[in-house]
Parts: structure tokens; C-alpha cells; sequence
């Protein structure tokens, strides 16, 4: 349980304050849409550095916009992400959009809220 957490009011930036357990402006992601470096560590290299992941899996559904707009930068799978399943960047149609799962990308049809939830289930 989080009993004192923070978020930014910009959804990348808080993105990238959970993945890299920093401060908005700490994880170099301070605006929108920021790139986040892939030097950074990050909670998942961090925890399969440490063979937690014997223990655990890593997964992450939904929007990334971590890439700096595009969906050739900073793929989720680099970033120590085991399992992804959801788009890259921003969504201009929720009925008609580009799904990426664990590198390969396909267009959706689906309603995307409810495609994504249906995959975190699975």
C-alpha cells in the first residue's frame, strides 16, 4: 500500500515517476511528450538485476507515451517490462487504433477501453 505518493498533473510525467520510482522532474521526463532516456534505470531492470523476477512477472497495459510522441523510441520491452500490451502513443480513435504486444503491433478495432482491461485479465 501506498500511504504517501505523488503524482504530476501530466500523464507522462507520472508514468515515468512510476516506472523509475522518481520525482517527475527527477526521471528527465518533464513535459509532454518527453522521451525517457534509456539510461534511466528503472523498477523492472532493477528487480530482474536482482532475480526477483524468478518471483514475480512484470507487465504493463495501456497507453506508454513514454517514446517522445513516436512509436520507434523507448519500447516498454526495453525498459525491463516483461509483458506489454497496449499504445504507444496517444489515441486519436478509441475504435480504430494501434495495439503494440510485446513488440509487434497490430491494428484494434475493439473499443480500446475495453480491449485493454480484457488483456490485463488475460
Amino acid at each position: 500500500m501506498f500511504d504517501n505518493a505523488w503524482a504530476t498533473p501530466a500523464c507522462t510525467t507520472t508514468r515515468a515517476s512510476m516506472l523509475t520510482g522518481k520525482h517527475g522532474i527527477n526521471s528527465g521526463v518533464t513535459y509532454v511528450p518527453a522521451k525517457l532516456d534509456e539510461s534511466i534505470q528503472t523498477l523492472p531492470r532493477l528487480l530482474k538485476a536482482d532475480n526477483a523476477s524468478a518471483s514475480h512477472q512484470m507487465a504493463v497495459f495501456g497507453k506508454w507515451h513514454l517514446g517522445g510522441g513516436t512509436s520507434t523510441a523507448t519500447h516498454p520491452n526495453d525498459s525491463g517490462i516483461e509483458h506489454y500490451a497496449g499504445n504507444l502513443t496517444n489515441l486519436d480513435d478509441y475504435y480504430h487504433w494501434q495495439l503494440t504486444e510485446n513488440g509487434v503491433t497490430t491494428t484494434s478495432n475493439e473499443y480500446h477501453t475495453s480491449k485493454v482491461p480484457d488483456l490485463a485479465i488475460d
